[in-house]
């Protein structure tokens, strides 16, 4: 067994036992009541994820530490979702990737998980190289989740 089945194989044993949804492995919050997720099926290495949940509040981020106001990032956080919205445009795949940039604003909340600066090989990662951005606009009450991995 080679070492991609070999993880798709731990991953599959992992959402039984635990019941967990891929959601849930990737930091979502509990408590959405829609979803509209695209996961990338053979997603292993280098892979593109984008997905939004619709919450009833917004006390479940205005209340979380790891999210942070917007503020006056808001050209920042566009990067991430215009970069993401390229490649999956690259990749033939753009129609399964719903986001108006217009909706961000300063009052939303944002929290971003980057490896930029981290070492890889002989060279250090980019700030659009490997990320998870979640982004939450305060007026729709959706949570946006975006993964990329190049």
């Amino acid at each position: 067994m080679n070492k991609k089945s070999l993880m798709v194989l731990i991953l599959f044993l992992i959402f039984i036992l635990t019941g967990c949804s891929r959601a849930q492995l990737n930091g979502i919050p509990k408590g959405y009541i829609d979803s509209y997720e695209f996961y990338e099926e053979d997603g292993f290495m280098d892979y593109d994820d984008f997905a939004f949940y619709v919450y009833e509040s917004k006390e479940t981020f205005v209340n979380d530490k790891n999210y942070d106001k917007v503020g006056k990032n808001i050209e920042d956080v566009k990067g991430y979702f215009l970069t993401l919205a390229n490649r999956l445009n690259d990749d033939d795949r753009l129609g399964d990737f719903i986001f108006d940039y217009e909706i961000i604003d300063e009052n939303d909340y944002v929290r971003i998980k980057t490896s930029e600066g981290e070492p890889i090989g002989d060279r250090e990662y980019g700030k659009y190289d490997n990320y998870d951005v979640y982004f939450f606009d305060v007026e729709s009450l959706t949570l946006y989740y975006i993964h990329s991995n190049r």
